[in-house]
Order: structure tokens, then C-alpha cells, then sequence
């Protein structure tokens, strides 16, 4: 999306956001996408209108405001029956129509002259036939009405800008929003100049795990940890489908699982400390150094050390706002990354947990303290993200 900006006039963008009732996942994934077009867009963006009722939709609603997703929430507006009767009217005896039958809810809507008539060709690619029936339901004029409504008190209050409109849906949906595009130039001729664009989100299954479709918040919190660590891991120029799992992630799946791994070492040595087999650790800090033994070790205590030092070089000055700052989550989160592989064949190689013997002890218990560090950056790096640490295997 580019924003035209002339010396008179600006052009503003408003969302309409097509939520899908039966599928939780792609309305999760629209949801995203629509706080990432308001937050680059935020200055050209007039408003977010969410295409639902807000009645019927109260647990999905409530997710939204948990998420503190950037919406700036309109909901669809309900019709009264002499507004619905108006349109009825309007569209049945339209030259679009070519059912003049009144006796059903149906219209035989000639979509294609509708287009050319209103030049929508240009920025609609419609898989629906030339004329074809348009069943007429609550919802439907409800939309319309939302449409009108909306528009109209939108332009009002700003004569000054110009707007056009995005519409955010799943594939599914996008010939519903077409066909709601064609319907709005027929009703509402003087809207007849504004261009209307889709972004459609499309619904992805993966190994035929079943996509919920109940407002679950525990559920849609997962999802939103896969579309994190799937974004985040992405590598550049390359292209990324957000999926129901993580499982072909190999860089994610890694991290979380390396981190497991030496938790699950950490937890079994308190347990059987907690059982009496072994003692009390000992903690060396800044006396480490002194008690790793491999160049290996040593370099992995470098590298823990200076995690902060790092991080803090990942902070900048926001450049309009001296008093908030930028962290880069990606250079941390792909750094963590690459550190773990290296620790890797360490991991593999070393008996972390010994013997109790008093001459084993000292190497194990400044092998568990690094140990310690390393979780506390890997945990950092996760936090990020606002996803928790995997405790055991």
C-alpha cells in the first residue's frame, strides 16, 4: 500500500476486517495482519471496522482486548426494518437485477456490467459469473448499512482527505466481500469513486491437525506463540506461511528443545539434592572462571558474561521519541540461536550430573551454575516474545 500525498488532499485507508465465525485460526491470523497494516499505516489509517456482531461475538470480543491488538473497534451495525425494506427496494429494482420476482429473498445481480459500469475491473479479480444470485440476508444488509453509516460519518468529519478502503478477510470470504463492494456501488452511487482492495488471509492446515474453531483463549494464545516463533525465525528474502504448528521449524523447535534439556539436568539434580544424594550446591560467581577447566567452557562463560552488554547494544533511542526505546528481538533471538547450536556438541559430549564424590563435585556444580546462566539468556530471549521457557523433555 502506498499513500498518495498531494498538495491538497491525502489519501486515508479504512480496514473492514471480515471475521470468520466457524474458523479461529484465520480470524486470529486476520486480526494480526490488521494490527500490523493499522501500526505501519497508523497515520493514514481513519478507522478498523470489525465486520462481526458484537452481540453474538462477546468471548472473541474479550480476546481481542486481552491481546491489546491495535483495532480501533467499529462493529457492524444492526438494520431496522424500514432501513432494510429501503434497500430492498433499491436493489430490486436496480438495472442489475435481472430477477424482478419479489416473492423470494434472491437477486440476479449482473455483476459484470456492474463492474464495468462502475469501473471496479481495475481492482477486482472476481471468480463470481457474469449474473448470478445474491441471497439477501440480515447479515448482508447489515454490512451495507455499516457501510453507509460508517462512510458517511467518516467523510463528514474530514473533507479534506481522500479514502479508499481494505478489506481483510480469509479466501473463502473475499467473494463475499466483492460481491459487498459491487452492492455498495449500486446503493450508494455517490461512494461510486472509492476503490476498494482485498488482502485475503488464506486458512492453512498442517499434517491434518484440525484448526479449532471454538474462542478459546488458552488455544488462541498458542496459536499466537506459533505465529512469534515462526515470524521471528524467518529467514531473510524468504517467503513465510504461517502454520497451525512449529513442527517443520527447525531453528524453533531446536531452541525450545535445547532449553528443555538443560532444565530437565538443573531439575534433576534439586531432586535428588532434595532426596539427600547429593549436596548443598556450592555458587561460584565471579570465581567461575577459576573452576572450568575447558577452553570450551571458558568460551561459553565469554559469551553468558557479556549477554546484557549485548542486549543493551541492541537498544535504540526511538527516533521521535527520546523517552521510549527499539529493542532488535531478531538479532537477540537468531544470536541465541546460533549460540545453542555451538553449545550443542558440548552438551553431548559432557556428563553434566556425577557421582557423589567429594573430588567430582567442584566440576559439577560450576558446570550446573553455567548451566544456570545459559537458561537465564535463553529464558530472556523467550520472554521477549512473551513465550515461556519448556521446564522438561
Amino acid at each position: 500500500m502506498k499513500t498518495d500525498i498531494s498538495e491538497s488532499k491525502t489519501k486515508r485507508w479504512i480496514v473492514f476486517i471480515w471475521l470468520n465465525d466457524s474458523n479461529v485460526f484465520t480470524s486470529v491470523r486476520i486480526l494480526l495482519w490488521s494490527n500490523i497494516i493499522n501500526k505501519i499505516n497508523h497515520e493514514h489509517i481513519i478507522s478498523s471496522i470489525l465486520m462481526i456482531d458484537q452481540c453474538k461475538n462477546e468471548s472473541f470480543l474479550n480476546m481481542v482486548e486481552r491481546l491489546s491488538l491495535k483495532i480501533n473497534s467499529k462493529f457492524m451495525d444492526k438494520c431496522s426494518t424500514e432501513y432494510i425494506e429501503t434497500m430492498k427496494n433499491l436493489l430490486y429494482h436496480s438495472v442489475y437485477n435481472k430477477q424482478k420476482n419479489e416473492e423470494n429473498n434472491d437477486l440476479l445481480i449482473d455483476f459484470y456490467s456492474a463492474c464495468k459500469d462502475f469501473k471496479l475491473e481495475n481492482y477486482i479479480v472476481t471468480s463470481m459469473s457474469s449474473q448470478q444470485k445474491v441471497h439477501l440476508t440480515d447479515d448482508l444488509y447489515s454490512q451495507l448499512h455499516t457501510f453507509a453509516i460508517q462512510f458517511s460519518n467518516i467523510v463528514s468529519n474530514d473533507l479534506s482527505n481522500e479514502f479508499d478502503i481494505i478489506h481483510i478477510c480469509d479466501s473463502q470470504k473475499k467473494y463475499q466481500c466483492e460481491m459487498f463492494s459491487i452492492l455498495t456501488q449500486i446503493l450508494y452511487p455517490s461512494y461510486s469513486s472509492i476503490k476498494q482492495y482485498f488482502i485475503p488471509i488464506t486458512p492453512v492446515t498442517i499434517n491434518k491437525d484440525p484448526i479449532s474453531t471454538i474462542y478459546d483463549v488458552k488455544r488462541i494464545y498458542e496459536y499466537l506463540t506459533v505465529f512469534k516463533l515462526q515470524l521471528i525465525s524467518r529467514r531473510q528474502q524468504s517467503i513465510l506461511y504461517l502454520q497451525t504448528s512449529i513442527n517443520n521449524n527447525r531453528d524453533t523447535i531446536f531452541l525450545l528443545y535445547f532449553g528443555a534439556r538443560i532444565s530437565s539436568i538443573l531439575t534433576k539434580f534439586e531432586t535428588k539434592k532434595n532426596e539427600g544424594y547429593y549436596p548443598e550446591r556450592e555458587i561460584y560467581g565471579n570465581q567461575l572462571t577459576s573452576f572450568l577447566n575447558s577452553k570450551i567452557e571458558q568460551d561459553i562463560l565469554i559469551w553468558t558474561n557479556s549477554f546484557d552488554t549485548f542486549v543493551l547494544n541492541q537498544c535504540q533511542l526511538h527516533s521521535t521519541c527520546s523517552t521510549q526505546l527499539h529493542l532488535n528481538v531478531n538479532t537477540i533471538f537468531h544470536e541465541t540461536m546460533r549460540f545453542c547450536r555451538r553449545l550443542s556438541p558440548y552438551y553431548s559430549k559432557i556428563r553434566v550430573l556425577t557421582e557423589n564424590q567429594s573430588h567430582l563435585l567442584t566440576t559439577m556444580f560450576a558446570r550446573l551454575e553455567l548451566y544456570q546462566r545459559i537458561l537465564n539468556n535463553i529464558r530472556f530471549t523467550l520472554s521477549l516474545l512473551d513465550i515461556p521457557l519448556i521446564e522438561r523433555m
